[in-house]
């Protein structure tokens, strides 16, 4: 999901970075703003990638942390007589 975000994103940074060297060359009508417009959405879209990057590896340490207290109680258990 995030690796699709990072393309979008991708993308529309370089429709947004077109769209403003049209506006400034002058050779539409086009306005500067719908390119700035393409940039901050493409900024977002990164962002949002990141925080799903970041949430994934927080997921995996969770897990691992988890795998660890569970080998911990099995040991315990085993070596105290517990079933």
């Amino acid at each position: 999901m995030s690796i699709l975000l990072k393309i979008i994103a991708g993308l529309l940074a370089v429709i947004g970075v077109l769209a403003i060297v049209i506006a400034i060359l002058g050779r539409s009508g086009a306005r500067p703003e719908a390119g700035l417009q393409s940039l901050v959405l493409a900024l977002v879209l990164a962002a949002v990638a990141k925080l799903l990057d970041h949430a994934a590896a927080i997921r995996k340490q969770l897990d691992h942390i988890q795998t660890q207290v569970d080998e911990i109680r099995w040991d315990r258990g085993r070596t105290s007589g517990q079933p």
